[in-house]
């Protein structure tokens, strides 16, 4: 998947800018969440927050023929979106304040958001609101004891990271069932780089996923 620089959305995160992965494991890692993600979806309408470009909503709309909205605070990124992937539907939004009525999507996805967001609980608030009862919610962020080896995010666009406790306490207060994985073990994800660009291009969606995941926490 490529984009012409002339329309390429400027100042979305980087799940919507594939083309401009900076190393093979950031293009594993930005494409296997969806994959993983995939996995668990339930028949029925989906909402993709924070989608960028808007590359992974089609991924889902496709893959697991779903209903996807994908929502972005950015204005360019969802009009890019709207001309790429006409599978899905875009809005604008804000994850703090989501324009949708009530118990209305059977799955929320939110790849690598959290760091990013003022008022997380505001956030989870809200998905508790749109969500169905038994929907599924399907939330990544960055293990701050790996990403960030302290209090302090390394990357300046992250507002807070959590550590694996305060990642459950924090969901614990808007979910009653709460599964955590680890996605991309270390020793496993170098195992996925000694492949070569070309087939992990060709092959990624066909990968065993269950096998770069760790259930941790029930």
């Amino acid at each position: 998947m490529r984009f012409n620089k002339s329309e390429r959305p400027k100042d979305t995160f980087f799940r919507g800018r594939l083309e401009e992965a900076t190393c093979l494991e950031d293009l594993i890692r930005c494409l296997a969440r969806y994959a993983f993600t995939a996995s668990f979806l339930r028949r029925g309408k989906t909402l993709d927050i924070a989608c960028g470009s808007g590359y992974g909503s089609h991924y889902l709309a496709i893959k697991q023929e779903v209903e996807v909205i994908g929502g972005d605070v950015n204005l360019e990124a969802c009009k890019y979106g709207k001309l790429k992937f006409k599978e899905v539907s875009y809005v604008c939004l804000d994850a703090h304040s989501l324009p949708f009525r009530d118990y209305c999507f059977d799955n929320v996805v939110s790849i690598e958001t959290l760091e990013h967001l003022s008022k997380p609980q505001k956030f989870l608030k809200e998905i508790t609101r749109i969500l169905k009862p038994c929907g599924i919610f399907i939330v990544s962020t960055p293990n701050k004891l790996v990403s960030s080896f302290g209090e302090k995010p390394l990357i300046p666009a992250h507002i807070r990271e959590f550590n694996i406790k305060e990642f459950y306490e924090l969901l614990e207060g808007y979910f009653e069932n709460i599964d955590i994985y680890l996605l991309f073990p270390q020793s496993r994800l170098r195992f996925y780089l000694r492949y070569t660009q070309h087939f992990l291009l060709k092959k990624l969606c066909f990968l065993p996923i269950k096998t770069v995941k760790e259930k941790i926490l029930t």
